[in-house]
């Protein structure tokens, strides 16, 4: 059983670790979450999906570790994180990063992490559906956003609120 995470520079070794996990051969503690979400920079490395699924089991003791990528400024991290856990985690546990989502979700950028804070505000009711749909159909006049994502939150409204 490993008894340490792989070192950073070491993909495969981490892609091999990653099935690990998956098979419950290694053990993992709080205090190795934050190393744990940095596998999901990109989502193209081997076992970040492994990783991703693996994860919600921290439970809300990944409150912290998430606001810190929500507030790193990166961008492709915050897309990756949010899109990896807007279905996997309640109302109570994103209204404690509420105040990181009403800010990414509050402007455009190129990773569309804003849309993935947009749908989970709207999956989970934290702010009215009538703001929600204001800044879709923002982001939808502005061009930049893409349809798919716009339909994606669309489609949540509906669920929540035909």
């Amino acid at each position: 059983m490993p008894s340490r995470l792989p070192a950073q520079s070491s993909k495969f070794e981490w892609g091999d670790f990653a099935l690990a996990i998956k098979s419950d051969e290694v053990t993992l503690t709080v205090a190795d979450i934050p190393e744990l979400l940095e596998r999901l920079q990109d989502m193209n490395w081997p076992g970040s999906y492994i990783i991703a699924d693996f994860l919600p089991a921290f439970g809300t003791d990944l409150i912290e570790p998430i606001r810190g990528v929500l507030t790193s400024g990166d961008n492709i991290w915050t897309y990756w994180v949010l899109s990896s856990f807007k279905d996997k985690f309640d109302e109570t546990f994103w209204n404690m990063l509420k105040s990181e989502l009403l800010a990414i979700s509050s402007s455009w950028n190129e990773e569309h992490s804003h849309m993935q804070a947009l749908y989970i505000l709207a999956r989970t009711k934290l702010i009215p559906t009538e703001v929600i749909r204001l800044k879709v159909r923002e982001f939808r006049l502005d061009g930049r956003s893409q349809t798919d994502e716009c339909d994606e939150v669309d489609a949540m409204l509906s669920k929540i609120e035909p």
